[in-house]
Formats: structure tokens, C-alpha cells, sequence
């Protein structure tokens, strides 16, 4: 390579993800969406409650979409759910505050599921996601941007050991011996503080 030639750095591109205001926003649109019908009312509320169950628990949108009523346990406040990873199958626990599990209930109730709680598949909700933010005017973005902006909103509030284990991660610039201390218990503790 010539002298005069200079390698330029690859720049990354910023780390997207949803933030608070947006999170705001994108609640208020769907409370005042117009819903002429049933079947589009039903789907305003499964959505809106699939992206504030994705923006609280930092789920996997995959993990979210499988998840049934059997898995919540209202006692606890808890959500236990598989996931698989590589070639085995690994039970998870998180902990769920009241609002959401209040959502969850209400939703539960007003449309009459019994088992599956969100009826899709990942592709049509992140098709309907972007829809949402262009209606208010942002960037559309993926459910995975959900995710992302929990980890974000935690971070720099709560241990970062409490942050992997919401997001499922053992070696998230944590030891795997300090994953495995947190319990749905501790992490309910810590994220008690976070709002």
C-alpha cells in the first residue's frame, strides 16, 4: 500500500434501541389508536402488551411468543419459560412487576386466552412494530430494539450481573459464577428501585 494511502476505520453504527419517550409515545398511540372493530381492538391490545412485556423483561422476541398462561405464576410474580441454546434446554425464571402482571390478568380476561398468550409469529409482529413507529414518527425499529433498550435503561441502576441474568446471559463481562447467584428474588429486589 502506498505511504499517501491511509486505511480509513470502518465506523460502527451506533447501537439502535427504543428508549423511554419512545416506549411513552408508542403507548399513548396505541391508547388512542381507533379500533372499529373487535378483531383490530384484540389486536391493539396484544401488541400493546407484547412490547411492554418485551420493554420490562428484555425477553427474546422468540421466547415471548411461546410463552402461556401455565408459565406465569401470579404468587411469585414470576415467569418461567425454556430457551433453548445450542443443543439443550434451559428453564429460566424471571421476576414480573404488578403493573405488567395487572396487564397480563386484564388481558387474559378480556379476551378469554387460555393457553398461548401471544398467537403470532415474529415476522408479523415486527411488521406491525415498525407500522406502530412510523405512526409516531420514529425510526422503525425490531422487537429485538426492545431488548436492547431494557438493557439500556437498567444499565448504570442495577448490577450488571442483574442485567445478564434478565437477559439470559451468563457471560455478559460477568463471571459465570456471579450468573448463578442471582435469583428471581434477588433481581425482584434490585429492579423494585428501577422505573
Amino acid at each position: 500500500m502506498p505511504d499517501s494511502v491511509v486505511p480509513t476505520k470502518t465506523r460502527k453504527k451506533p447501537d439502535e434501541y427504543f428508549t423511554q419517550s419512545e416506549i411513552d409515545s408508542l403507548m399513548e398511540h396505541l391508547d388512542n389508536l381507533m379500533v372499529p372493530t373487535l378483531c383490530k381492538a384484540f389486536l391493539r391490545d396484544r401488541d400493546k402488551l407484547l412490547i411492554s412485556l418485551l420493554w420490562n423483561t428484555g425477553l427474546r422476541i422468540s421466547d415471548a411468543l411461546n410463552i402461556k398462561l401455565d408459565n406465569i405464576d401470579l404468587k411469585n410474580e414470576s415467569l418461567t419459560f425454556q430457551i433453548r441454546k445450542r443443543s439443550k434446554v434451559i428453564d429460566r425464571s424471571i421476576s414480573l412487576d404488578r403493573a405488567l402482571l395487572y396487564e397480563i390478568i386484564k388481558y387474559r380476561d378480556t379476551w378469554r386466552i387460555s393457553s398461548l398468550l401471544f398467537d403470532m409469529s415474529r415476522d408479523n409482529f415486527d411488521k406491525r412494530l415498525k407500522g406502530y413507529c412510523e405512526g409516531i414518527g420514529i425510526k422503525p425499529k425490531s422487537a429485538q430494539k426492545l431488548r436492547k433498550g431494557m438493557a439500556m435503561r437498567l444499565h448504570g441502576k442495577v448490577p450488571k450481573e442483574i442485567i445478564a441474568y434478565r437477559l439470559g446471559r451468563s457471560g455478559i463481562q460477568t463471571g459465570d459464577e456471579a450468573y448463578t447467584k442471582i435469583t428471581p428474588e434477588i433481581e425482584k429486589r434490585f429492579l423494585k428501585e428501577v422505573k
